[in-house]
């Protein structure tokens, strides 16, 4: 155990420090990084198609592995680059026990080493250079996203060289089921801790709850546990990061910023870039039941390919959306709770897909203007409101129907909440079916917003790398990005002039068509008090919006709050009154000598 924290002991520490003599001190040796990035220059390869979009003011190349290739330049700054390579095709191709491999595939590579080297050597290498790059592997899509200065451009190309090639045998893994490096122990320990913690905050726990009402209680939404990270297959981990980045073939690299001349660019593309093996030779980890490996179903290919965009299977596809409405009752600090209302979108995306995803975003837009009005000034019982639409969860595949959700959101006084979540339901219903809610100047104020926002946006090298990606994987695309984008700005600026209050109703029927029958059915719901007794809830749902989930968080008693409230202010009070008669004494003291 420690010694005794006495005054002697700690004057025999303070001795021994003054007497220490810091020129005997050796200068800290870090790791040097001696090895290139390269162990040797790759094979060039060459630019298959080549051509320029005068519309866009883009350069499209297709190189010798497949990879398309998009090139901006552009003046915005001077000393950035922006590039995104983007594929279809993430975790959830993966069998349902395999679902959290998938989803920590990433963040154990990037611990172990992505690149071949370890983290620190990693960030050693790019010290003093403005260059990033990293990866990420979501649902239905695989990202190799970065940025860098024009000096470090070709610094940027060997990196994504060696993110497709790198050989991470040597790199630490998993062996009988037990850790052999403590970078893997501290990697799964902070995992662990997070995992255990996660529900602290009562936030994450209410969102979570809230997608699990929305689809139905899927597997994909279950809570995850500390038992689920230490049934993890690191392997089979490992071996699915370098299968969702060993085929340049199936990604796009779009790069906006200031380039240099587009010749010496493309002569950086070929040496780094082009010369990317088409498929990965050899794996770096066992494969054992690894996707596409042996036994995995590989068709005697190492790794198996990911499907082409329009066969992403969707995890949701079988899910029936419901109504439901809960209310979730945790142990707060703040006297607060947060409502929640999802409404289910699904409509047909045909050709004329570009006029309703426009329509609807510029619905939301007035709409988000109308619940504060509402909502936080005629009824002056919230700071803020926000409406958006999330379609992450359902693949961006070339299928008829589009489906997503709506989330509305804010805070308010628990006692409130449940008003408010009936005011926030008018308002929608008003939107959809009241002529006189919405009118033209509402829409046209809108369409002006959205516009100039637009406009600026298009000044950042951001948005173009990301609308070339999405151009990509539109169903318009049919074979150039610009003019796939060249027309996404035509019928955008068409729509503009001639969105008004009636184009929004429309877009709202079309959007959210309610029951059949008018009515809407509920699930039961629960108190979920932590030791509280269960209540029913009284289930209240739009006739003409549902299905819905309608969600409400609230403080376990907001009463209890208040009254620890005025407590910890008593005592304060107490603490002070106390102290001021004890200066009173003493100044009574003093005058009477």
């Amino acid at each position: 155990c420690a010694p005794p924290s006495t005054e002697a002991h700690i004057r025999e520490i303070l001795h021994e420090v003054e007497g220490f003599d810091a020129s005997t001190l050796a200068p800290h040796q870090g790791a040097v990084l001696t090895e290139a990035i390269l162990a040797a220059e790759p094979e060039p390869g060459h630019v298959v198609e080549r051509c320029h979009h005068a519309g866009a003011d883009c350069t499209q190349l297709l190189l010798s592995n497949g990879m398309r290739v998009v090139l901006k330049q552009t003046d915005f700054l001077d000393d950035e680059i922006v590039f995104s390579a983007q594929a279809a095709g993430g975790y959830g191709e993966l069998p349902p026990e395999h679902w959290r491999d998938g989803q920590m595939a990433t963040a154990l590579a990037r611990e172990l080493g992505a690149f071949g080297m370890h983290r620190a050597d990693f960030n050693q290498l790019l010290a003093g250079k403005r260059a990033s790059l990293s990866s990420s592997i979501s649902m239905y899509r695989r990202e190799i996203r970065g940025e860098c200065s024009p000096v470090d451009l070709d610094l940027c190309f060997k990196l994504l060289h060696v993110l497709f090639t790198a050989d991470r045998s040597h790199l630490p893994t998993a062996d009988g089921g037990r850790r052999r490096f403590s970078r893997l122990d501290a990697l799964l320990k902070l995992t662990r801790d997070q995992v255990a913690n996660q529900y602290r905050d009562p936030r994450p726990g209410f969102k979570k709850r809230m997608l699990q009402l929305c689809y139905g209680d899927h597997p994909f939404f279950a809570h995850l546990t500390v038992d689920d990270v230490d049934r993890l297959d690191l392997d089979f981990a490992l071996n699915f990061f370098e299968r969702a980045f060993c085929r340049p073939a199936e990604f796009t690299l779009c790069v906006s910023g200031a380039l240099p001349s587009v010749d010496e660019t493309v002569a950086l593309l070929e040496r780094y870039v082009a010369s990317i093996p088409p498929v990965r030779a050899t794996a770096s980890f066992p494969l054992g039941s690894a996707p596409g490996g042996s036994g995995g179903g590989g068709g005697g290919e190492l790794f198996a390919p990911f499907p082409a965009l329009t066969n992403v299977k969707d995890l949701l596809a079988d899910v029936t959306p419901r109504s439901a409405h809960e209310v979730m009752v945790r142990p707060m600090v703040d006297d607060l709770s947060t409502v929640q209302i999802c409404l289910h979108i699904a409509t047909v995306a045909g050709d004329d897909a570009v006029e309703k995803g426009l329509s609807h975003m510029l619905a939301l837009q007035v709409l988000n203007t109308k619940l504060n009005e509402c909502l936080r000034f005629d009824l002056s019982k919230i700071y803020n409101v926000g409406i958006s639409s999330d379609f992450g969860y359902h693949p961006a595949t070339h299928a008829p129907l589009q489906r997503g959700l709506t989330l509305v959101q804010f805070t308010c006084a628990p006692e409130h909440a449940d008003m408010l979540a009936r005011e926030a339901l008018v308002v929608l219903e008003r939107a959809k079916s009241d002529g006189d809610f919405v009118v033209d100047a509402d829409t046209k104020a809108a369409v002006e917003i959205f516009r100039r926002s637009y406009e600026n946006y298009q000044t950042d090298n951001s948005y173009w790398v990301e609308a070339f990606c999405a151009a990509f994987m539109s169903r318009r695309y049919k074979g150039s990005v610009g003019d796939t984008h060249v027309e996404y700005d035509r019928r955008r600026n068409a729509l503009f002039s001639l969105f008004d209050a009636a184009a929004l109703r429309e877009s709202m029927r079309m959007y959210y068509p309610g029951c059949a029958n008018g009515t809407a059915g509920g699930d039961a719901t629960r108190d979920d008090a932590e030791g509280g007794e269960e209540q029913a809830v009284e289930v209240r749902f739009s006739r003409t919006l549902a299905p819905m989930v309608v969600g409400i968080l609230k403080p376990t008693s907001h009463l209890w709050v208040k009254a620890k409230a005025v407590l910890r202010f008593g005592a304060t009070a107490l603490v002070v009154t106390g102290a001021l008669a004890a200066v009173g004494v003493v100044v009574l003291r003093a005058r009477r000598r």
